[in-house]
């Protein structure tokens, strides 16, 4: 089998925008049976700063032991610094190794929220990739797609 072939792919904020406000709310992946996992952040147009929770903090990855409790801050889990109005079509990535002591079976990006007012949307999506699994995804459902083409 392919390496690639060994991921699982999640949506966690489908593409959308958001103006002085929340963005949609994310969905929290479950990272049971993964070694390992790899938060997207993909800018569109960006009309102000994007963080989580407000727009001056730093995107960040939280965890849970079950889907509806209470998340906490990953230690270290954190972009540098809130996306700018200038990161127009960037991309940026949080890997976090699951193997490396204890972690909650759920992780999530805080809310983003984006400023401004302006009336612009700000644009955003967000993916999680999981991989090392304990026991590798067979097909395109269980790696988390539509549908996989294999030449």
């Amino acid at each position: 089998m392919n390496p690639i072939q060994n991921t699982k792919t999640l949506i966690v904020l489908p593409p959308g925008g958001a103006d002085d406000g929340d963005f949609a709310a994310v969905t929290p992946v479950d990272v049971s049976g993964y070694g390992h996992a790899r938060f997207i952040v993909i800018t569109g147009s960006l009309a102000a700063a994007i963080g989580s929770v407000a727009e001056d903090s730093a995107l960040k990855v939280q965890e849970c032991d079950t889907v509806d409790g209470t998340y906490v801050d990953r230690q270290g889990a954190a972009l540098a610094a809130p996306l700018a109005a200038t990161d127009d079509n960037k991309s940026f990535a949080i890997d976090i190794n699951l193997q490396n002591g204890s972690h909650g079976r759920y992780m999530k990006i805080a809310q983003p929220h984006v400023g401004d007012g302006s009336g612009t949307d700000s644009n955003l999506a967000i993916t999680a990739i999981l991989s090392k699994p304990e026991i590798g995804p067979a097909n395109a459902t269980e790696q988390g797609l539509d549908e996989l083409v294999v030449t």
